[in-house]
């Protein structure tokens, strides 16, 4: 948040943009802010990116906030709006705590997802700035964008955590400010109070994402509450004669494109949702659409360029193989991969239709009773965002955001089933965010509504004349709204108190598979092992954390690299115990050193991919270096290669 705050009191200086934000508004958007000022130390190519670099930022921002506290001298808040931050904190609070719960016993976070994240934070701390490949992991290129990834870096280098380990707590921690980044939307585009505080409500208990993203997608989680920042000035860009100086339509577009820097699917959602506002637009009315392209077009360019430098990879890039440099020549990705959302795969609409639909229900969470509420109260949101959409024209960019936002995510998934090369997402967890905010509407409504009658009773004994004025400015308003909508949600909130940590923790279960045996082993690797040492991984183990716990090289990391029919076939015969010449010929394909086999092995496919340790211990090739409780790490020695497997013998 420190090093956010000079960057956002420049911004205040010169655009109106952030004028009236609250201080919860600002802490959120320092956050981001920080995240962007790392994001281009890393981006210039000129090796800024260390721990004095951070270092001076970090000291240079305590010294601008002091100054600036001791300068302008803050006013304290009133009591009423202190009320709303405590209730809007607490909401973040409980939603932290009752997110660690299940994260909490892990060593690390999805060997899949969060290894790869790893390896990125390696390799940027290593390049001291973002390189253009892997290496010395991997010559395979960099093409992903890695706004998320400074931040993590930051942590690591201010608190020397394992990057396993800073991403898996950060991502928790983003996870829980998805109620903060709710109340930001809520707040930004209504007068009202009671639309931030709603949508927080929601995003604490009842909302399905991001509380049950466990299996990694670590950088989308970072962006969610981004993704709600950047919604809020999606309005000001559609709104009839709203004039922007320059200065803030760079900053407009420097948020945006971090959005995308950060994760492509809410960049694409937003961008595609602006685009069908405009189109709305223009049916309406030509010459108020045709005065809002100039800045949205502006805009679009400059979020291109703060990914231009990715983006310029791709391009480049695209006609190897697989889009890519660097990578194995029998390199074969399943077509299972690419085109598993493909239309093509359906004989008609209708049938595409129902999987989507059968798609959506899957995911929207593990309890039958709640997903049926929760649809209820989405469809009466929209009913009720439809019939009140004119009542109120501040309420309204909420209502209006909710519903263009659907479209825009309907809009991303039909291009990404469509267009099975691009860099579109079939991931829909953007659709439920915009019902999230639906039924955040739905709460308000239904609050008020039971409020009033509550108040305008009481009010009426006393004096009739009062009625309007006594709603608005009663103190009570707020416990009976709150109460009302707990009521309402009391099935979410006891699901997320009582059963939620279980059924997290078992989801997470499916991939967070490290133990502190692993992790010692890991620790003991890169210490005594030298540094040209290449470890054979498995894809479904622990040992895809070893590039960033161990700081070695191995055979493959979560890229696609790992596709290579050399590798699968290796794997095969370890996960069928079959250690043969042929075995021993592959390892010398890939100059394997060492061989580590994690205590276990993800559930996925019913264990399937399991690596046996006993035939490794039985065969004269394989020397047992270190074995820390049921984790294992073998020396290749090949010193036999035509003996396939000693007779058995009792190892202790």
């Amino acid at each position: 948040m420190i090093i956010g705050e000079p960057l956002r009191a420049l911004i205040s200086r010169y655009s109106r943009l952030l004028k009236d934000l609250d201080i919860l508004q600002i802490l959120v958007l320092n956050v981001f802010f920080g995240g962007l000022t790392l994001y281009a130390i890393m981006m210039i190519p000129l090796q800024l990116f260390s721990y004095f670099t951070i270092l001076g930022v970090l000291l240079f921002s305590t010294f601008f906030v002091t100054a600036e506290l001791l300068y302008k001298r803050p006013k304290l808040p009133q009591k009423r709006d202190c009320l709303k931050y405590v209730i809007v904190l607490c909401l973040f609070l409980i939603t932290l705590y009752v997110r660690l719960i299940p994260a909490s016993p892990f060593t690390f976070g999805s060997i899949r997802d969060t290894s790869l994240h790893s390896l990125f934070v390696q390799v940027i701390l290593e390049n001291k700035q973002v390189p253009a490949t892997f290496q010395p992991y991997s010559p395979a290129g960099i093409i992903y964008p890695l706004g998320f990834h400074p931040i993590v870096a930051y942590a690591v280098c201010i608190s020397n955590w394992l990057i396993p380990s800073a991403i898996l707590y950060i991502t928790t921690l983003f996870s829980a400010m998805s109620v903060l980044g709710a109340y930001y939307l809520g707040k930004a585009l209504s007068s009202k109070w009671h639309f931030g505080i709603s949508l927080a409500l929601v995003f604490a208990f009842v909302a399905p994402y991001p509380k049950y993203i466990t299996w990694g997608s670590n950088a989308l989680v970072f962006s969610i509450p981004l993704y709600f920042i950047c919604l809020s000035f999606v309005p000001l860009l559609m709104k009839e004669r709203r004039e922007f100086d320059l200065s803030e339509i760079i900053f407009i577009g420097t948020l945006f494109g971090y959005l995308a820097a950060v994760h492509l699917q809410p960049y694409e959602t937003l961008i595609a949702s602006i685009g069908l506002w405009w189109l709305i637009n223009i049916a309406k009315s030509k010459r108020k659409a045709l005065s809002q392209l100039k800045y949205i077009l502006v805009v679009f360019l400059i979020s291109l360029i703060i990914v231009s430098p990715f983006l310029y990879r791709w391009l480049i890039w695209y006609p190897y193989p697989y889009h890519n440099i660097g990578l194995p020549e029998d390199v074969e990705i399943p077509m299972k991969v690419w085109a598993s959302y493909a239309l093509s795969n359906y004989q008609d609409i209708p049938r595409a239709l129902l999987n989507g639909i059968n798609y959506f229900w899957n995911l929207l969470g593990p309890y039958i009773v709640l997903k049926v509420i929760y649809l209820i109260i989405a469809s009466l949101g929209i009913i009720i965002a439809i019939a009140k959409r004119k009542n109120d024209a501040f309420d309204n960019e909420i209502v209006q955001i909710s519903l263009v936002t659907i479209g825009g995510q309907m809009l991303v998934l039909l291009l990404a089933e469509s267009f099975l090369y691009s860099v579109f997402s079939p991931q829909s967890i953007m659709l439920y965010l915009s019902l999230d905010m639906l039924i955040g509407v739905f709460a308000v409504w239904l609050c008020r509504s039971v409020s009033l009658r509550l108040l305008k009773t009481a009010i009426t004994k006393i004096n009739p004349s009062q009625l309007r004025s006594g709603i608005t400015k009663n103190s009570k308003v707020l416990a009976v709204a709150l109460l009302a909508g707990m009521l309402v949600y009391a099935p979410f909130v006891y699901s997320t108190a009582f059963h939620d940590p279980q059924e997290i923790r078992g989801a997470y279960g499916v991939w967070a598979i490290t133990t502190p045996d692993d992790l010692e082993l890991m620790l003991w690797m890169r210490d005594n092992l030298p540094q040209d040492s290449v470890i054979l991984v498995n894809q479904y183990e622990s040992g895809l954390f070893i590039p960033s716990v161990s700081h070695l090289k191995v055979i493959f990391p979560v890229t696609a690299v790992s596709y290579s029919r050399s590798y699968q076939t290796l794997s095969i015969l370890l996960e069928e115990g079959n250690l043969n010449l042929t075995t021993c010929n592959l390892m010398k394909h890939f100059n394997i050193t060492h061989v580590f086999v994690g205590r276990y092995t993800s559930i996925f496919d019913m264990y399937k991919h399991k690596w046996d340790s006993q035939p490794l211990l039985q065969n004269p090739n394989f020397d047992l270096v270190r074995k820390v409780g049921n984790a294992y790490l073998f020396a290749v020695s090949y010193k036999y290669p035509e003996v396939a497997f000693q007779d058995d013998f009792e190892y202790d």
